[in-house]
């Protein structure tokens, strides 16, 4: 499939509360038997989307889906994005992708695609509303209608995360704000967790509105959704930690109050700092920031279609603000990579921003190899930035760059 032509608008840019009219021009280039589908969704800077559609790729005519369109057919589709009504007004891009009745991604042929494999169709202006929504018709998971003074109202917030957090973990924090009356400060929101006098950020302030609707310029009514990206930081403790606000003014940094939202569970793995026995070690220097260490590889008993299972030792060179991901490539010897796995460490588990400085992590990775796997000659690992694509950098013993891999025999 080829998406070749675009338009949306008028003049790119719709009302919250709203939608944003959207055309694309598609193309079937080969046969694939496939009926495809297509999202469209609208998202901050961040990457929070404000908006989504979700719809299968049909002819107009006949409505027939992907799989049953002839090779070089062009339909035009029509997609209506909703914005939601408490996005803060400014920028915001439109992104597009096609995907598969299971929900896997055809990946663009095209550079600069990230993670998502989405297309960015380009930018998009959320406009304020008409009207203020009505609040009491908003799908606020936990909701506190808290005055917090000076006008501002903390109608509730969704945490993002279920479960217990972990050292290096994410989430994306939401909080709804309504002025009941024009502020006359510019507002900035920092979350934190702790007890007693022990605390631990979790963000750095962040404007309520973002750079682009300032709190000082909400009129009285005024409802806004707020995402806080939060990281929870390496050396937390365990326990049933508070989860608390702060209220700062921007322009002078100044606390103007704290308010306690709930508590959170918070899970510390078991961590070590001795390096353990192991069959193979290597030392590779991961941009000064992890070392491999080595790994066991144990291919005895080796039959097709089992799983094989490596094991890899890292430790922390120092604390790393980027959550990479690993990657495992079985390698034949013209190059070509016949079997792939990319995740986190301990699937997850233990994310590199989790990592403190000299902490030896054990990372246990199962592979199923197949028939095809069987001309592996060898074995690629590496850690990549899974938002950009890049690979960080092997390092020796002088600092020069030697690659971004480092690759081991598996006969």
């Amino acid at each position: 499939m080829a998406l070749t032509g675009y338009a949306y608008g008028p003049r790119r840019a719709a009302t919250a509360g709203d939608f944003l009219w959207t055309e694309l021009t598609w193309r079937k280039t080969g046969g694939t038997p496939d009926n495809y589908q297509a999202a469209l969704w609208l998202e901050d800077g961040a990457g929070h989307a404000v908006g989504r559609v979700d719809k299968p790729l049909l002819n107009n005519l006949k409505h027939r889906g992907t799989g049953q369109w002839a090779v070089g057919e062009e339909e035009r589709d029509y997609y209506l994005v909703p914005i939601d009504a408490t996005a803060p007004p400014g920028a915001y891009r439109l992104k597009a992708v096609l995907y598969t009745a299971d929900g896997r991604r055809l990946a663009p042929l095209l550079s600069g695609v990230g993670a998502d494999l989405a297309v960015t169709l380009g930018s998009a202006t959320a406009r304020p509303p008409l009207a203020p929504p009505d609040v009491v018709t908003l799908a606020i998971p936990k909701r506190l209608d808290l005055d917090v003074g000076g006008g501002l109202r903390l109608l509730g917030f969704d945490p993002g995360f279920s479960g217990p957090l972990r050292p290096g973990s994410q989430a994306a924090l939401s909080l709804w704000w309504q002025a009941t009356q024009p502020l006359s400060q510019n507002l900035a929101v920092a979350l934190g967790i702790g007890h007693g006098e022990q605390a631990w950020p979790l963000n750095k302030p962040q404007p309520l509105g973002g750079s682009s609707y300032p709190s000082r310029d909400w009129p009285a009514g005024t409802v806004v959704r707020t995402f806080v990206d939060l990281r929870v930081p390496a050396n937390v403790e365990a326990g049933k930690l508070n989860l608390g606000l702060r209220l700062v003014n921007v322009e002078n940094g100044v606390s103007l109050s704290d308010w306690l939202l709930g508590q959170v569970d918070v899970a510390v793995r078991t961590r070590s700092f001795e390096a353990p026995q192991m069959t193979h070690l290597l030392g590779a220097n991961f941009g000064n920031q992890a070392t491999l260490l080595g790994y066991d590889l144990d291919l005895t008993d080796f039959q097709l279609d089992s799983p094989v299972q490596l094991t890899l030792y890292w430790q922390a060179q120092r604390g790393m603000d980027t959550a990479y991901k690993v990657f495992v490539h079985l390698v034949e010897p013209t190059g070509g990579i016949v079997v792939q796995m990319d995740r986190e460490p301990q699937d997850g588990e233990a994310p590199t921003t989790g990592w403190l400085a000299g902490e030896v992590v054990k990372d246990d990775i199962v592979m199923k190899v197949s028939g095809a796997a069987t001309t592996a000659q060898s074995i690629a690992i590496g850690l990549y930035d899974p938002v950009t694509g890049a690979r960080m950098p092997v390092l020796d013993a002088s600092g020069t760059v030697i690659g971004d891999s480092v690759t081991f025999p598996v006969k």
